[in-house]
């Protein structure tokens, strides 16, 4: 599946895709250099959203997909951004 990030906060990053909603917690950094990451995502805190907005751990495969289109998200904004 292809997530899109559709929304970047200081908490976290929204994202959407044919098959629904997710967001990924995390905070938003103000580097001091190119060479510090810009936000930083908790692994442990990805999460999909159903219509009504409840919440349930993404799987693994869910989470790879996440991860893999925020990374895409800031490479194309030459900022970094670290998984923990």
């Amino acid at each position: 599946m292809d997530y899109a990030v559709t929304t970047v906060c200081r908490g976290g990053i929204y994202l959407e895709s044919h098959a629904g909603k997710a967001v990924a917690e995390g905070e938003g950094l103000a580097p001091g250099n190119q060479f510090l990451p810009g936000y930083v995502i908790y692994l442990n805190a990805i999460f999909m959203l159903d219509a009504a907005g409840a919440r349930r751990p993404a799987t693994g495969v869910e989470k790879e997909n996440i991860v893999r289109a925020i990374q895409s998200h800031f490479d194309t904004r030459g900022t970094l951004v670290d998984f923990e």
